[in-house]
């Protein structure tokens, strides 16, 4: 006499059950080893994000307590100097005036030496292509063509770095006031 049940029950999984099994435990693993890598790129970038927002609100710092006099003078802006056509983090402006950490050699060489110390903010090992830039917009800054007497002063701070294939940016908006105290 057989036992058909029995039988049944002990013969366990064919092999298509164990390939279907097989393949969505493959798709399921890799779902999760694919969250992993683009959580950790994540991460990364937002890592780098608030290191360069950190570096623009230390600029921003650094700039507060200048007067305009004074920040003339520490970023060698004339009246002779007139304003140029630059694109900065994007962003084209039809007349300004730049300091950048990418330019240190042609501006700093005394004083507080502002860009040297932001570019020191930059550590190459961890903002690959990291530069400070300081637009200063000339629309709202210039009375009679002169930076040096200007009432109000417009500052722009872009922190700029590479991040795999592309540029990112973080900018900051500043107004300075031309006052006697």
């Amino acid at each position: 006499m057989r036992r058909p049940k029995a039988r049944r029950a002990e013969r366990g999984y064919n092999l298509i059950e164990l390939l279907i099994a097989m393949a969505l435990l493959g798709t399921i693993l890799l779902s999760i080893v694919t969250l992993f890598a683009f959580g950790r790129r994540n991460v990364y970038s937002g890592k780098q994000l608030t290191r360069a927002t950190s570096v623009t609100t230390q600029v921003l710092e650094d700039l507060q307590p200048l007067n305009v006099a004074t920040f003339n003078t520490q970023f060698k802006i004339t009246s002779t100097e007139k304003p140029a056509k630059f694109t900065v983090g994007g962003v084209t402006y039809d007349k300004a005036l730049v300091r950048s950490t990418a330019d240190l050699t042609k501006q700093e060489t005394t004083g507080p030496k502002y860009l040297t110390r932001w570019n020191d903010l930059i550590p190459a090992s961890k903002m690959a292509q990291g530069k400070v830039t300081l637009v200063i917009l000339p629309d709202q800054m210039f009375t009679v063509d002169d930076p040096t007497t200007a009432a109000v002063v417009r500052l722009r701070v872009v922190t700029e770095w590479r991040e795999e294939s592309r540029t990112r940016y973080v900018t900051a908006d500043a107004v300075k006031f031309n006052r006697a105290f």
